[in-house]
């Protein structure tokens, strides 16, 4: 039977609504007054200018499924390049296990190769599911739950409130920060605007009448005492030591107003930025302190595996010289499968022809090949736990530095 995958009109997203909220109870209930809701949000983005396209799959004129695309800008590796974001998958309850998903996923992947983009995004509801389709893990997020006590008190005397009328400073800082970290989405200033219609607070560091950092932030109700509330942060973004400094002493001097400040980062080493990092949550390993708890989130996927070199041929590969053959398998994306030559010459990469002579061969899944391009995981990981092979084991090291560098961070979910 025949599919068409379409962007959807007004009424058909209305009816693509019904259908996820009916698939994913978590999300909510179904009743007209919750659909209508649901639909007024998705407007309200898109008269912010957000970019979030719905699709839907249909089979004799029924819609069975549905997708949201959205086109990002991404710091891969310090080349800002296009990444399509895929998010809202859901498949009608009635059709499920039919190959609805996979029709849909696979139709994201050849529109955005189709589009030039190497790179694609997701957040799994089934880490699982989405792996067999190639998708990668992505960095761990982690989620602290910090007493104001645990941090060392600082100066936080140029620290001053931010308003609606301030978020092109905003964006400009954040847009600022995410050139300089890899895996960063870079956003225009509508993408903002959905955070100044909530209750939220935003606090900022300003430095020669530029701003340098912000933190945007609400007091939710703890069940610690009903006169303290705990502060959950939103964005935390800096682009100096002092600007971090400040806004940690701002939250720091909130003692006697906040009993915890949850926050969340991919950054693996905050713990050593307070005294005493424990969550207050009961031991769960002995003579250990249970800092923070991890999930695993964004999922990538690579579209076109040559594509990534040519895109990447301003990097350098940690100055190695070496003919590199990648053997990657993707049987989801067949077209995606094969092998690539790349010549490193002093670190930066070139394609060679497939009939070219190489010094190693390297062979993965094209979900491992993902998360190691993103530099989410190593290639000496990789091999150790039997999710890649190598023709000589003597270039492990060598392969394993090449492609190590910062992880990829994100704070943007979609």
């Amino acid at each position: 039977m025949k599919s068409i995958i379409r962007p959807l009109s007004q009424e058909e997203h209305i009816e693509f609504l019904r259908l996820k909220m009916k698939s994913f109870p978590i999300i909510g209930g179904f009743d007209d007054s919750t659909i209508d809701e649901k639909f007024k949000q998705y407007e309200k983005m898109c008269e912010a200018g957000v970019n979030r396209v719905p699709q839907g799959l249909f089979r004799n004129g029924e819609l069975l499924g549905g997708m949201y695309f959205n086109d990002f800008q991404l710091n891969l590796h310090d080349e800002v390049v296009l990444m399509g974001g895929l998010g809202g998958v859901a498949t009608d309850l009635l059709h499920k296990k039919e190959g609805v998903a996979r029709e849909m996923v696979t139709y994201f992947i050849e529109h955005y190769e189709t589009k030039g983009a190497a790179i694609g995004a997701l957040y799994a509801f089934r880490l699982d599911f989405y792996r067999k389709m190639g998708f990668g893990f992505g960095n761990k997020t982690s989620q602290y739950q910090i007493r104001p006590t645990a941090l060392t008190r600082r100066d936080k005397s140029d620290i001053v409130y931010l308003e609606k009328d301030d978020l092109s400073m905003m964006v400009d800082c954040y847009n600022r920060y995410s050139k300089q970290h890899h895996g960063m989405i870079i956003h225009a200033e509508d993408w903002w605007k959905k955070l100044t219609q909530k209750q939220y607070l935003t606090i900022g560091y300003m430095h020669q009448n530029q701003l340098k950092g912000y933190c945007t932030f609400e007091f939710i109700e703890g069940d610690h005492n009903p006169f303290w509330f705990n502060i959950r942060i939103h964005h935390f973004i800096y682009e100096t030591k002092e600007a971090f400094s400040q806004l940690m002493g701002f939250l720091a001097s909130q003692i006697d107003q906040a009993a915890f400040i949850i926050m969340d980062t991919q950054d693996d080493d905050f713990h050593f930025l307070m005294d005493y990092p424990h969550n207050g949550r009961t031991y769960e390993i002995e003579l250990h302190h249970q800092s923070n708890v991890q999930e695993v989130g964004i999922c990538y996927r690579v579209l076109n595996v040559p594509k990534v070199f040519e895109i990447l041929q301003d990097r350098n590969f940690s100055n190695v010289n070496l003919k590199l053959k990648i053997t990657v398998e993707d049987s989801f994306y067949p077209k995606n499968q094969g092998s690539t030559i790349v010549e490193f010459d002093n670190g930066y990469p070139a394609l060679l022809s497939k009939n070219d002579e190489f010094d190693v061969e390297i062979t993965m899944d094209i979900a491992e090949f993902s998360s190691l391009i993103m530099g989410a995981v190593g290639f000496q990981k990789l091999y150790y736990y039997g999710l890649a092979e190598i023709s000589d084991k003597m270039y492990i090291l060598t392969i394993n530095k090449m492609f190590m560098s910062e992880k990829p961070i994100c704070i943007t979910t979609f």
